[in-house]
């Protein structure tokens, strides 16, 4: 069994190729995943699947990225092996060359290729720290529950071309720091890539971040914003990984969700909602108006200002005209 211990934290790989991530953090039964109001985000939460974004794809740059596998006690021999094997020309003068400046080019060129075989869901275990809902949900998208042991076996189920998934909390580190890929002689890249994967600086550690990482043949290359001509190649559309709707056992609106995103102005009382959202509302009113919950702020009786959330259904009056119906309590964040 290969293995790779940080700190707390031990990435290990089974006889039967098969990863786990051995923890201090208690395992929680529900997941949370924050979605912006984008049609990408629409179309991904009611078609019931969760895109795996390859490496290169997080706006952090050291969040999953290159720099972390440290090259420079790669041989000559191994050089070439790597070029061969991931599809460039060896040329002799090569290994020096890429030497000078700590093989860079190689390392990219290998992350990207072997990117194409990972792909990792960002969630969170707590709804209610506020950056969440400003950075992610934007104040008028919407976030929702998972439970974490259904969806896992969902995934599982919906998509055969698994090679391996599991799942585990982002180890939060004070500094980052490259792994030494060749003097530790791992036997294949799946230890390393699932802990650079895995770790991020404490700054982040707000976010109580999970993530479910699988792999597969090929879910094919992209870079996204990172370089200036974008490489897209490869079946990208396998990025998309399907779950049965039963997963999700609650949806949160953001504050503004019942603003001008998907609504025109109506009397009051009535939302009207624009032409080319009807289906996303049809959707929360035909498959979750039975756990549906609005979030808004509110002072307390203590005197401070704090976010709740309240169950809400919404009745439709037309086709495009609906009512909200407010379940008398409010709940806040931090109960």
């Amino acid at each position: 069994m290969e293995q790779y211990q940080l700190n707390d934290f031990t990435y290990k790989l089974t006889d039967d190729d098969q990863i786990v991530v051995q923890h201090p953090y208690k395992l929680p039964t529900s997941l949370y995943k924050f979605y912006s109001s984008s049609n990408l985000s629409i179309d991904a939460f009611t078609k019931h699947y969760l895109y795996a974004s390859s490496p290169i794809e997080f706006n952090d740059i050291l969040d999953s990225s290159w720099l972390l596998f440290d090259f420079r006690n790669i041989t000559p021999n191994e050089y070439h092996k790597f070029y061969k094997e991931y599809g460039r020309d060896y040329t002799p003068d090569g290994y020096e060359r890429d030497k000078a400046n700590e093989f860079s080019t190689l390392r990219f060129h290998w992350y990207l290729c072997y990117s194409s075989q990972v792909g990792l869901i960002s969630m969170t275990s707590s709804l209610a720290n506020p950056l969440m809902w400003a950075h992610y949900a934007q104040e008028t998208g919407f976030a929702v529950k998972y439970s974490l042991g259904q969806l896992v076996n969902s995934l599982l189920i919906n998509n055969e071309d698994f090679l391996e998934c599991h799942y585990a909390p982002i180890q939060y580190v004070p500094k980052l720091q490259p792994i030494d890929f060749f003097s530790r002689k791992f036997a294949t890249p799946t230890v390393p890539m699932t802990c650079i994967t895995n770790v991020k600086l404490n700054n982040w550690d707000y976010e109580k971040e999970w993530r479910i990482s699988i792999r597969k043949a090929d879910m094919g290359v992209t870079t996204g914003k990172a370089m200036l001509n974008p490489i897209r190649k490869g079946n990208l559309e396998n990025r998309k990984n399907n779950y049965s709707s039963d997963c999700i056992t609650a949806v949160y609106l953001s504050s503004y969700f019942f603003g001008d995103t998907y609504f025109n102005p109506s009397v009051p009382g009535i939302l009207n909602v624009k032409h080319e959202y009807v289906p996303f509302i049809n959707y929360l009113v035909e498959n979750h108006n039975h756990h549906l919950f609005s979030c808004g702020g509110e002072c307390t009786q203590q005197n401070e200002v704090k976010r709740y959330y309240q169950q809400i259904q919404l009745l439709r009056e037309d086709i495009n005209q609906f009512k909200i119906q407010f379940f008398p309590e409010i709940f806040f964040f931090d109960e």
